[in-house]
């Protein structure tokens, strides 16, 4: 098993090359173990492309960090977004 910080690096990697889907699968891997790259995830350059998608929020919301984006998610998107 990866320990938070090292996943958030593969998640990084996964966004600099466009893979959205697998970046995100790993940023919700990263949010079940918090760490301190994880605090960086709101403010990391590198993640803009994925910060439209509820996916992305929900991870924000995980790490408490929803509101150093000022990104909230609906219910509906919450549910969704859970889903995945």
């Amino acid at each position: 098993m990866h320990d938070g910080a090292s996943v958030v690096g593969v998640a990084l990697a996964y966004a600099d090359v466009g893979r959205k889907e697998d970046a995100l699968a790993a940023l919700e891997r990263a949010a079940e173990q918090p760490s301190l790259a994880a605090l960086t995830v709101a403010v990391e350059p590198r993640l803009r492309p994925l910060a439209g998608t509820s996916r992305y929020r929900a991870v924000l919301e995980r790490l408490n960090l929803a509101s150093s984006r000022g990104l909230k998610l609906s219910p509906g998107e919450r549910h969704h977004a859970a889903a995945h």
